[in-house]
């Protein structure tokens, strides 16, 4: 039995769902049944529910590896922590899916805590807008003239690490990434 149906059963919805955004969707638009759902999802995964007045705040590590297309199309984000572990917001199965591969990608255990999709999804396009300002300001600082690129310097490092580099790689850099 999938998650959306052993959920559905518990809140008594009757039905066959394919994943919890049918369930969703089948269901009025009430609160109170949304938040039943992610609480259930939560208690479910044995993790945590954050809170609908709780602040969202990216990982950088995250950001940097994952691309905008699949946060919003898998409704996943990585959040900042304290400590080693990388709590992961999630708000369905496609979020779960994914938890192996950001822990194999950045290299650190993670942690899933459930996020309504509604709110996750504003804190992806928050969080990604401001990384497209930064390419714009790449943009600008190009036309100004500030830059002069030096390709006998240029040797294989990181490249994702951007400090310290020419505004014309950043720019490069933060095109090719928005292009995966």
């Amino acid at each position: 039995m999938s998650i959306a149906n052993r959920i559905a059963s518990t809140i008594g919805v009757e039905g066959h769902f394919d994943s919890l955004d049918s369930l969703r969707a089948s269901l009025v638009p009430d609160s109170y049944v949304h938040t039943t759902i992610n609480q259930q999802l939560a208690d479910h995964l044995g993790c945590k529910l954050l809170e609908s007045d709780q602040a969202i705040v990216a990982d950088s590590g995250f950001i940097s590896e994952f691309p905008i297309s699949l946060a919003r199309n898998k409704l996943v984000l990585g959040l900042r922590s304290e400590n080693e572990m990388l709590r992961v917001a999630i708000c369905n199965e496609d979020g779960l899916a994914l938890l192996d591969t950001v822990a194999r990608l950045l290299k650190r255990q993670v942690d899933p805590v459930v996020v309504a999709p509604e709110k996750l999804a504003a804190a992806i396009n928050k969080t990604y807008e401001k990384r497209d300002s930064q390419t714009n300001r790449n943009i600008r600082e190009l036309e100004a003239g500030e830059s002069v690129l030096r390709i006998d310097k240029l040797d294989r490092e990181d490249l994702l690490d951007q400090t310290g580099r020419p505004t014309i790689i950043r720019l490069v850099n933060s095109i090719l990434f928005d292009a995966a």
